[in-house]
């Protein structure tokens, strides 16, 4: 009988293991049956050389976000052959940022420098590639003797390595005619220099001087303090320049340029000396020029870009809607008639690059006001103030109206407004409906005669087509539609599905039905809805997944429950026999000892539990942490067993030994950053989207094995890369394409701003690309805690 009720408990423990081992197996055979080889996508281009010519046809101010901001814009005309992507950059300035340039001669006091002469002619040769040389402004080259001599506002060139003597305030080694770092800093101009700080200074003959505590003091006042750069081994993914170099203590850096606005004016700073930050003298022209042509140390006061892929020619409109001009009446016009725009085109294909400058003079006109929301849907009928200032001591007739035009300042429409005969300032409201496609609108208040009275630009946002009911089977669906979240109601559109099965009608109150010919049969697989609608067409696709039995999920889980029941009543009832009873003692508590362990035995957990997942540099929970340890660690053939506290002192133990390092609550050896050439926040991002493909049945390469990104995903037949983004590495250089989503993973939503206002604020092929990627939806930004917004 014993021996019976033992074979019959061991065929009760047999069976969910059997279960279990079966389901397990399944999934191996469905994962080597489906996973085949990933291809990495790129795409290569090799164009002709670039023809390109664009001028500033007109430019004007308007206001923007309810007449709460002045915007100012421009309209530009373009013509081009061999090109990939055209950007236009439209920034407005409160000081001028193309001024004279003036070289200055340094050669008796240059400490580790290349050839005067020579860097001279390079500088000026970048120079004019950048439009900022010209044949009628050419690079000054000044001696010492001129510095007081130059204009106001100008950029002075000093490539001396150390600081000249001479120009330390109150020097004791003065030149005649010459003037101090501080002197030139207080008329407003801007000294692009090459050197180390400013601790010491350069004389005749190559002698050094320890510049005085008195001297330095001075210099660290107006804000020039030595402190060495941050990261000097920091990536260059984002960077144009050749080599890193120190950073002020006020104001910032850019990318391996430093800079502070001081007294009146800007020092700008590159690494060094000559010799030990470049290669020659065409490097160090290259990054001068560069510098120069982005003037990235002045913000603007209003800044706009436009960018556009395979561009031909064309009149494009650049609104400067990222403004910070508040529009005050006392002192607005006299900022905007000081101001300094520059208009800067940068075009270029895989094998050239083309990068031009314009001036542009915007002046303040207003004889009213035009009040027009920032955002606004389409069919929302909104109020648009309406003010026209007539300052007149006779009734005047006024016939005012409001011409639509877009960013491109091509006319659409005109609204009518209510005519007046009166002395006094006009102020009314007026309620419109606005039918446009969605984008950027300047709206134009003139009079009869054409009169200009005030301006404002003004978004329409995108239609929203979101699902409210899909049934397949019966071939009925039912959409919302909305814009700026507002239900478009009265407009005419046509729906189709996969470019089929078009249907028209007329929307209300925000619904569409779709109703497919009677008998109609969609095929399994993605879906794709198209709507057609204010001259736009919007998309929505989703999967038409088979269903095997259309069995509503609870009676499947009645019948299951019912099953186990039956089987287990059959199975577990015991037969009838004699009850016996076994007297169980009283088991006294486990006894605990303190057991020290070795932190060569601990650091070996990551390695086996990874072994043990079949992974590669995977960092570690303090859960799996202390499981691993529990695993794979006995102390007298007793496995240890620890709390999630004693995880957590160890790993911060180890820390502080630098055996570990840790990120998003991740813990890995150190000696794995320097194994794997990744750091701790990239090991730990891409265990994250391991986790997270793993749940989600998604196809990923490992770590390492996919060259054109760090992690390529594959499911239902779409393949997308994943770019991770470290603090310390940065990111691997990204080919945009039409044809492949990219999604860059960051560890936060700190990261990914601080990405985003990075890659905004630089210039180059590379930033340049990226910009156009992130635009067009070609590239994607996501916070690792998002992965979900990851779509195929």
């Amino acid at each position: 009988m014993e021996q019976k009720s033992k074979k019959r408990g061991i065929a009760i423990i047999a069976v969910p293991i059997a279960i279990v081992i079966l389901l397990l197996a399944g999934i191996v055979i469905y994962t080597q049956s489906t996973l085949g080889s990933i291809q990495a996508h790129s795409v290569a281009n090799s164009l002709g050389q670039i023809r390109f010519n664009f001028s500033v046809v007109s430019n004007g101010i308007a206001t923007y976000g309810n007449a709460q901001l002045i915007t100012p814009y421009v309209v530009t005309k373009y013509t081009s052959s061999n090109a990939t992507f055209l950007s236009l950059y439209f920034n407005l300035y409160s000081r001028n940022p193309l001024p004279n340039i003036y070289y200055l001669n340094t050669t008796n006091y240059c400490y580790q420098c290349y050839s005067d002469s020579a860097l001279f002619a390079n500088v000026s040769a970048y120079l004019a590639r950048y439009g900022l040389v010209t044949a009628t402004s050419t690079l000054s080259y000044i001696n010492p003797s001129q510095l007081s001599k130059i204009p106001r506002s100008s950029i002075i060139i000093v490539p001396s390595g150390i600081l000249p003597v001479y120009m330390l305030p109150n020097s004791a080694f003065p030149i005649n005619g010459s003037a101090s770092i501080l002197t030139l800093l207080n008329q407003s101009d801007t000294i692009l220099y090459i050197g180390t700080n400013f601790s010491r200074s350069s004389a005749p003959g190559g002698v050094i001087f320890s510049n005085s505590n008195a001297t330095v003091s001075k210099l660290n006042n107006a804000g020039l303090v030595t402190l060495p750069f941050a990261n000097k081994n920091a990536s260059k993914t984002f960077s144009y320049f050749s080599a890193p170099t120190f950073s002020f203590g006020v104001g910032g850096y850019f990318g391996y340029a430093s800079y502070v606005n001081t007294y009146n004016g800007s020092i700008v700073s590159f690494t060094n000396t000559q010799r030990s930050g470049w290669q020659n003298t065409s490097a160090i022209g290259y990054d001068i020029a560069k510098t120069l042509s982005t003037h990235f140390w002045l913000h603007p006061l209003a800044s706009g870009v436009y960018s556009q892929g395979s561009p031909g020619s064309g009149t494009i409109g650049i609104p400067a809607l990222n403004s910070t001009m508040i529009n005050n009446k006392t002192t607005i016009a006299k900022v905007v008639n000081s101001s300094y725009g520059v208009v800067t085109a940068l075009i270029y294909n895989s094998s050239s690059l083309i990068e031009r400058a314009l001036p542009v003079k915007v002046a303040y006109i207003s004889n009213g006001s035009l009040s027009i929301q920032p955002y606004l849907g389409q069919t929302q009928s909104i109020p648009i103030g309406v003010s026209i200032n007539l300052n007149s001591t006779r009734p005047q007739l006024v016939i005012p109206h409001i011409d639509l035009y877009n960013k491109n300042l091509t006319y659409i429409t005109s609204i009518s407004v209510p005519f007046f005969n009166t002395t006094s300032n006009i102020n009314i409201i007026k309620y419109y409906t606005f039918q446009l496609p969605s984008g950027t609108y300047l709206a134009v208040l003139r009079n009869f005669y054409n009169k200009y009275y005030s301006s404002a630009f003004f978004n329409v946002t995108n239609v929203t087509l979101s699902p409210i009911s899909l049934n397949f089977k019966n071939g009925s669906f039912v959409f919302s539609v909305k814009s700026n979240n507002i239900p478009i109601t009265n407009t005419t559109y046509s729906i189709d599905v996969n470019g089929a099965y078009r249907v028209s009608g007329n929307v209300t109150n925000g619904y569409i039905l779709y109703n497919l010919p009677r008998d109609t049969v969609l095929g399994y697989g993605t879906e794709t809805f198209n709507l057609q609608m204010f001259g736009s067409k919007y998309s929505y696709s989703t999967s038409n997944v088979q269903q095997v039995l259309n069995i509503p999920t609870i009676y499947i889980e009645f019948v299951i429950v019912g099953l186990a029941i039956i089987i287990l009543n059959l199975i577990v009832k015991p037969p009838n026999r004699d009850e016996y009873y076994i007297d169980v003692p009283e088991f006294h508590e486990a006894k605990k000892f303190n057991v020290k362990i070795n932190k060569g035995e601990i650091l070996s957990v990551f390695d086996k539990v990874n072994f043990a997942y079949h992974w590669k540099y995977m960092p570690l929970t303090l859960e799996e942490i202390k499981s691993g340890i529990s695993g794979n660690i006995r102390y007298n053939n007793i496995p240890v067993s620890i709390t999630m506290q004693n995880a957590a002192m160890i790993m911060s133990k180890l820390a502080l030994e630098n055996e570990i390092v840790s990120s998003g609550g991740y813990y890995a050896p150190k000696r794995w950053t320097s194994d794997s050439g990744y750091d701790i926040e990239y090991l730990s991002i891409f265990r994250r989207i391991r986790d997270y493909s793993v749940g989600h049945a998604i196809l990923f390469t490992d770590i390492g094995a996919s060259e054109a990104a760090d992690i390529t995903l594959s499911k239902g037949g779409g393949q997308t890369h994943i770019m991770i983004y470290s603090s310390l590495s940065g990111i691997k250089k990204i080919n945009v394409s039409s044809d492949l989503k990219t999604y860059i993973v960051f560890a936060d939503e700190e990261k990914l701003l601080g990405f985003t206002d990075k890659i905004y604020r630089s210039y180059g092929s590379e930033a340049e690309m990226l910009k156009i990627g992130l635009s067009y939806g070609y590239i994607r930004l996501v916070e690792a805690n998002n992965l979900d917004q990851i779509v195929f």
